[in-house]
């Protein structure tokens, strides 16, 4: 089955502490509700959350993500999380936090996914690019609703 790569890195600061940061963006219910295209998202545990997306076509094929994610805070300044299980979604990702101040947090942000999708190899070759920038929208718009509900003060 041909597999399809995106990724997205970006480096923004927030307008709050870092405790907050760290709170909202390693939350999950907070990830489940600002997480686009999701059919369903569900905590199976305190760090792990099935998401099912909602369907999407590209050239008359069509995904529906099914997978698994767990999130851990390794240590005080970095969020990580990796797909866990079965699933056609893999996903690795870390967020680095750097407190600038009592309400203003710096983070790094990177993301991969590599989806595996039931199409022929010609096909595949057409929708890549598609696929690719699909992914990488997908974390943008993931990021700005993120942003917007972060806790104000």
């Amino acid at each position: 089955m041909p597999e399809f790569q995106g990724s997205h890195e970006e480096t923004f600061t927030v307008p709050v502490s870092m405790e907050t940061a760290k709170a909202h963006y390693g939350g999950l219910d907070a990830i489940i509700a600002n997480y686009p295209n999701l059919e369903k998202g569900e905590k199976v545990d305190d760090k792990t959350i099935h998401f099912k997306l909602n369907p999407r076509n590209a050239m008359g094929a069509e995904f529906k993500g099914d997978y698994k994610c767990e999130y851990v805070f390794p240590s005080d300044t970095r969020l990580e999380w990796r797909s866990v299980g079965s699933g056609n979604i893999k996903a690795k990702g870390s967020i680095d936090f750097k407190s600038l101040g009592d309400d203003k947090t710096q983070m790094v942000y990177r993301q991969e996914l590599i989806l595996d999708m039931p199409v022929n190899r010609f096909l595949a070759k057409a929708i890549a690019p598609i696929v690719k920038s699909s992914i990488a929208g997908g974390v943008k718009d993931y990021l700005e609703a993120m942003r917007k509900a972060l806790p104000s003060k």
